[in-house]
């Protein structure tokens, strides 16, 4: 069968191109999480407010406690997917994700059945089950600026470019600019590491002056004072600690088994490329739950860290890896996928199971 499919790619690839390929694959890849997740079609938390911005981005209100992310809300308003519509269009933004790991997965070596399950890694964890459970949440967006990143890493300034756009969307960019500019270096310390550190922080200033001009006008209730105040980040430690290591696993759950197994090989072929950079994404990742509490929710910005942890196992394993990394996945869903946040386990149950018990 898996031969069968990737035949079927191949010719897709062939006749259609690699984009139009990664789109339909993709797409199908989205039904299956739709059908293994827990969607829900209506906005909740913080996706009401982003639904809320969408209808006029630019209206300063002290009312949205998120107006510093304003990126996903604007390009939402432009492409008419407004209101209530807009958890529509972080659903476009999903699927534009999976494609472009697909893509990048292409550019990497990778075959097109290895491309696909590559992107089912990101479509049955964290990255696309949290937004069908929380509509409207625009972490997403941001992921789709790290995958644009990694793409381009060898154009040094266009990668500077998207980090700076990426600060408009989610301030948590700022966590992973140790590791974009160790990418964007050429995974080296050497020479120019501290000078991309700079490029990417000076980068930031027109999002720095765009909080500075909000915060003027209103009062944002999710800002730097809130997330750094000292009484926040005693709760968010004091109430994540509990749940922690199983929120942490739940992110990418029998995935991470990808990252170890890469780096018992790097270390076996004396290489520390993907130790440095495990170190620096797992680093930002964790820094981020000392000032917020949705532990599952926000290990998902290790994405990056599932990636190329895969390509280097296609590395390892050659011909095999295929079918390995399909039978991972295969076993994968065989473990209940939830949301961990501060003391709160709450179930993602597959929505076949509700299509079922309605039709029966």
């Amino acid at each position: 069968m898996k031969k069968g499919i990737g035949s079927i790619l191949e010719q897709s690839e062939a006749l259609l191109g690699k984009f139009f390929t990664a789109l339909l694959s993709c797409f199908v890849l989205l039904l299956i999480a739709v059908l293994y997740g827990a969607p829900i079609w209506e906005p909740i938390f913080h996706g009401e407010t982003f639904c809320k911005m969408s209808e006029m981005p630019w209206k300063l209100s002290p009312d949205i406690a998120l107006q510093y992310r304003i990126l996903s809300p604007v390009l939402g308003y432009f492409l008419f997917l407004r209101g209530a519509n807009f958890i529509w269009f972080m659903l476009v933004v999903a699927l534009l994700f999976l494609c472009l790991v697909y893509l990048l997965s292409r550019k990497n070596g990778l075959n097109p059945l290895e491309s696909l399950g590559v992107s089912a890694l990101m479509a049955l964890s964290t990255p696309i089950l949290f937004v069908l459970h929380y509509p409207g949440y625009t972490d997403l967006t941001t992921y789709v600026f790290i995958v644009l990143i990694i793409m381009y890493k060898n154009k040094k300034w266009l990668g500077v470019a998207l980090t700076g756009v990426a600060f408009f969307n989610h301030e948590i960019i700022f966590f992973l600019i140790p590791w974009i500019a160790f990418l964007l270096n050429g995974n080296t310390f050497k020479t120019k590491y501290f000078e991309t550190i700079g490029i990417l922080l000076l980068i930031s200033i027109p999002y720095i002056f765009f909080r500075f001009y909000v915060s003027t006008r209103i009062d944002v209730k999710y800002d730097m004072g809130y997330y750094f105040n000292l009484d926040n980040i005693s709760w968010t430690l004091k109430n994540t600690r509990k749940l922690f290591l199983l929120g942490f696993f739940e992110a990418f759950k029998l995935f991470w088994l990808l990252p170890v197994l890469a780096l018992i090989n790097e270390r076996k072929q004396k290489r520390n490329s993907l130790l440095i950079t495990s170190i620096l994404i797992i680093g930002g990742t964790l820094l981020q739950l000392t000032i917020a509490s949705d532990t599952s929710r926000l290990v998902g910005l290790a994405f990056p860290l599932i990636l190329f942890s895969a390509y280097t196992m296609k590395e390892k394993w050659g011909a095999a890896f295929a079918k390995r990394l399909w039978l991972l996945i295969l076993i994968n869903l065989f473990i209940p996928s939830c949301y961990i946040g501060q003391e709160y386990i709450i179930p993602f149950p597959p929505y076949i199971f509700q299509l079922l018990s309605s039709i029966f």
